[in-house]
């Protein structure tokens, strides 16, 4: 039966007020996903605009200044004139999608206040504002409509610079003619706050940012509140130890953390309240994800906060992190052998995995989990920091551990999840029929006993009329037993077992092997009756609940943190790409984030269908560049090879003639040429059985096949490769005048280069199983096409940017 609290939580969320704020919070993950969409692709003409040749027709906010003068100056010149029509028609669609992203966030903070003003103004009947805060799911939502706003902010300043913002803002309005309020709101929303590249920050970072959309800050007061004061998430229940603590809270941290700067005041004179935020949230830790591995360093973000800053210095002090560096690392030294003994072949029976998941497999991962996480956010830190007086406590981290250690525990404990979780999911679909199937196994057993002692069974003829009785009554106590009341059938199990035990203390039953036997055998059928009831779909919820890597994916995704040690030991050893499969199953969990509440929202408007298409196809496809990088060591490793076959093809493996001397048969034949051509083609082919060893794996949204991952890997690097060739082979003196000799001499050698790695790469492709010549057919023909594309810029208004080109590859 549902709990008070499930159904308490199902009511809110089926009520207007649940469905809005659901509507809201589905929009802020959809918003999100488009910042960070967007961020991968702002032309260099907004990122650099002094480098480019539209320079002079490209303005930041003080055009507004003046505009007159500015619009004056371009059309007195012709040649401005037509290249601001160039720009216009290059960029219009995507200053219109950029602006139309500015517009829906500002438009997302109008809607939020006027939320909260329907509450606080009793427009839903059933809700007030203290009704929502009681509601698990309503205090969970409330609080994450203000933490997704504060993450846009975020996340806009540190993606999408300030000065790039307006330069994108001033060029639309230039050519849309927008000039409404509006437009003004959303200008001063985007203007720029200081923040650089670089990291530098302006004075109390990032206060005015915040303020520049005006919130509810009394409501947010009362969320700090309620999130200091409860669990909201109830995480708890996945991680019952008090060492745990700030881990299980992790998620309502990173809100906290947020909600934090619409509230300054706090921060600045609320001592007492700062010091009690950071004993329970942030005692042990200090770098804190706020979204998909994003991280603010406290140390950093906290120093212009006088309360906040003088609560956080006893966290990163020296002595403390020397304490729980300690505990962590003498975690890491004891998990690491204990996972790997699990691991083993034939220790993750059935029988053990039912007998020991609460006792130790549970919290083996669970304390793996918390010792990965506190290492992967605090060692990285080391070269970002600026304050000199946390220095040694950063390097003390640093200096720890080895990144092998880490990358050993990430890829045992992901292992050990995946092998779990997938035999749960499997007993779970079997319950029923298995615990069926025991029953009847027992009650035949306890039947035959029955007919053994009435004398009529064919191996006794000695009646025992009370046993006779006795086993039937328990054959027909087994037969009752119905699996839909498992509570009572658990501790009707327990007493059967406990009889079936006591029964071997008879003469007639204990002098007999074969009745014994029985007993066991029966007692085994109990017992495992009781494991296959005790097994809960919970176990899979916890599994999920602390194996989450969302924490680390901008670390591993874009700041390529432990990348190369993984590529690394993929190089060494290429079979260890069959256990990256369950890293990118763990990494996964990144699509719960920004999906959930789509997920939630769209049961009841299926209007939604499209926004939770579109981001967990973002999210997917960025999950697969992320594997693809990752295993493209392999196709390099590949290649790397494929350069020496190519030399040993070309220059010394000779043609042997159609006839020939017996005595010239040992010359001709090369043994010792041969023989490291083999040696390569082998390694070529260990190569590529890393990655064709993986099975089918469904990434995100998005199913990735490994035989299509090597290929499109030879693709990149065959592209790559070839590309490079051609700048190299293919140069001009700028000082000479060029001739048809060089570039004749040029193309021969291109001829001679490109061939010969077309003949290595032919002879290979049966050992990696590619089709060679197609793939070489294929990936030249797109390069010279995507040069064409390019090049044809020159000669068009409307210019192509190389990420639409149709020959450019997604990946």
């Amino acid at each position: 039966m549902a709990s008070a609290a499930d159904r308490r939580a199902n009511e809110f969320l089926a009520d207007d007020c649940g469905q809005n704020a659901l509507q809201l919070a589905s929009r802020g993950s959809a918003l999100i996903a488009e910042i960070l969409r967007l961020s991968e692709h702002i032309p260099s003409a907004f990122t650099d605009p002094k480098s480019s040749e539209y320079a002079s027709i490209i303005a930041d906010f003080d055009y507004f200044e003046k505009q007159d003068e500015f619009e004056r100056s371009i059309q007195n010149s012709q040649s401005l004139l037509e290249r601001d029509e160039e720009f216009r028609q290059t960029h219009i669609s995507l200053l219109e999608r950029f602006f139309k992203l500015f517009t829906s966030i500002f438009g997302y903070a109008t809607e939020l206040n006027r939320f909260v003003s329907d509450i606080r103004d009793d427009m839903y009947i059933s809700q007030s504002l203290e009704t929502v805060l009681v509601h698990p799911d309503g205090k969970q939502l409330l609080c994450e409509v203000y933490y997704l706003f504060g993450v846009m902010l975020l996340l806009m300043d540190m993606k999408m610079p300030g000065k790039t913002r307006e330069y994108l803002i001033v060029s639309y309005v230039r050519y849309k003619g927008a000039g409404d309020q509006a437009t003004v709101n959303i200008a001063h929303m985007c203007r720029s706050t200081g923040l650089t590249a670089a990291g530098d920050r302006p004075t109390r970072y990032p206060e005015k940012l915040f303020g520049r959309v005006s919130v509810d800050r009394e409501v947010v007061e009362m969320l700090i509140g309620r999130i200091r004061s409860d669990d909201i998430y109830q995480m708890a229940l996945h991680y019952p130890a008090p060492e745990h603590r700030s881990t299980a809270l992790a998620p309502q941290s990173s809100m906290l953390l947020i909600l934090l700067f619409f509230c300054p005041r706090i921060l600045d004179i609320e001592k007492q309240i700062m010091s009690e935020i950071v004993a329970k949230h942030f005692v042990d830790n200090w770098v804190v994800p706020f979204y998909l591995g994003h991280t603010l360093d406290l140390a950093v973000v906290w120093a212009p906060f006088k309360s906040a800053f003088a609560a956080i210095q006893q966290t990163i002090s020296l002595e403390n992190v020397q304490y729980h560096l300690e505990r962590h690392r003498k975690a890491l030294v004891k998990l690491n052998p204990q996972i790997e003994g699990l691991l083993r072949d034939g220790v993750l029976t059935e029988q053990f995995v039912l007998d020991n998941i609460s006792s130790t497999l549970l919290p083996c991962i669970r304390e793996a989990n918390v010792t990965l996480r506190w290492f992967v956010l605090h060692m990285t830190r080391e070269h970002f920091t600026r304050n000199s007086t946390f220095k040694k406590s950063y390097t003390s981290i640093s200096n720890a551990v080895s990144a092998d250690s880490i990358l050993t525990l990430l890829l045992g404990v992901a292992q050990l999840e995946f092998t779990l979780k997938s035999m749960f999911q499997q007993l779970l679909l079997e319950k029923r029929d298995r615990w069926r199937e025991a029953k009847e196994v027992a009650h035949s057993k306890m039947t035959k006993l029955s007919q053994y002692f009435s004398g009529e069974h064919v191996l006794s003829d000695t009646r025992v009329g009370p046993l006779e009785e006795w086993f039937g009554e328990i054959a027909d106590r087994i037969d009752s037993l119905t699996y839909a009341d498992s509570v009572t059938a658990n501790r009707k199990i327990q007493k059967i077992m406990k009889a079936l035990e006591n029964v071997q203390e008879f003469h007639h039953v204990q002098d007999n092997l074969q009745v014994v036997q029985f007993l066991q055998d029966t007692r085994g059928l109990m017992r495992q009756m009781i494991r296959i009831i005790n097994i809960e779909r919970k176990v899979l919820i916890t599994i999920d609940a602390i194996r989450d890597l969302a924490y680390a994916w901008e670390l591993l995704a874009t700041q390529r943190c432990f990348v190369s040690d993984i590529q690394r030991q993929i190089k060494h050893t290429p079979k260890l790409a069959l256990q990256m499969r369950s890293v990118f199953f763990k990494l996964a969990s990144v699509l719960l984030v920004p999906c959930q509440r789509i997920f939630q929202a769209i049961e009841t408007d299926p209007t939604l269908d499209v926004m939770l298409q579109n981001v967990s196809e973002y999210f997917s496809s960025e999950l697969v560049k992320f594997v693809s990088h990752v295993l493209h060591v392999i196709p390099e490793s590949i290649f790397a090879a494929l350069q020496q076959i190519m030399d040993i093809l070309v220059s010394d493996l000779k043609s042997c003639p159609t006839k020939l001397p017996r005595k010239s048969l040992k010359e001709v034949s090369q043994p010792a040429v041969r023989q490291r051509l083999n040696k390569l083609t082998s390694e070529v082919a260990q190569f590529a059985s890393g990655i064709l060893a993986m099975e089918s794996t469904l990434v995100g949204v998005i199913k990735v096949e490994p035989h299509q991952l090597l290929e499109e890997g030879i693709r990149r690097e065959l592209v790559r490769q070839v590309t490079l060739q051609l700048d190299k082979l293919v140069s001009y003196d700028p000082k000479r005048k060029p001739s048809a000799e060089e570039l004749d001499r040029m193309l021969q050698a291109v001829a001679r280069q490109l061939n010969g790695m077309r003949d290595a790469f032919e002879y290979i492709q049966d050992y990696v199983n590619v089709h060679g010549l197609q793939i070489w057919l294929q990936e030249f023909s797109r390069i010279i096409n995507f040069n064409v594309d390019l090049e044809s810029n020159a000669f068009m208004q409307k210019k192509i940017y190389s990420w639409l080109s149709q020959y450019q590859n997604d990946r």
